[in-house]
């Protein structure tokens, strides 16, 4: 399984904001308050249309809250943004989004603590 890319610094201010929204969404998924989770990640992509990693993790809320038709159209979202050499965040949302059809998972841990 590949490791995920290590924090990037973010210095775009929109980018910025977006980022630190997603890692409250992520403390808020942690902490199992989903709803509160899932109004992070919306603000997250108020903030920045382009940030597909907030994508993915809306799209893991919404599964997690029992709403995969929405989630995978997220997913796809994410997939469009994420930079076409960002291995591991590619896989992630590969195996989400086979977690949701039910196609089999080896492993998907690791994306819940890193974001940059």
């Amino acid at each position: 399984m590949k490791k995920p890319p290590e924090k990037r610094e973010v210095n775009i201010p929109k980018r910025k904001a977006s980022a630190q929204l997603v890692e409250k969404g992520i403390a808020a998924m942690n902490a199992e308050n989903l709803e509160k989770a899932e109004r992070y990640f919306h603000e997250a992509i108020n903030v920045d249309t382009t940030n597909g990693i907030a994508y993915f993790y809306l799209a893991k809320v919404l599964f997690e809250n029992d709403r995969p038709d929405e989630a995978l159209g997220f997913l796809d979202k994410a997939q469009s943004l994420v930079e076409e050499d960002d291995d591991y965040w590619h896989e992630q949302i590969e195996l989400l989004q086979n977690k949701i059809t039910g196609k089999t998972i080896s492993d998907e841990s690791g994306a819940d603590e890193h974001y940059y």
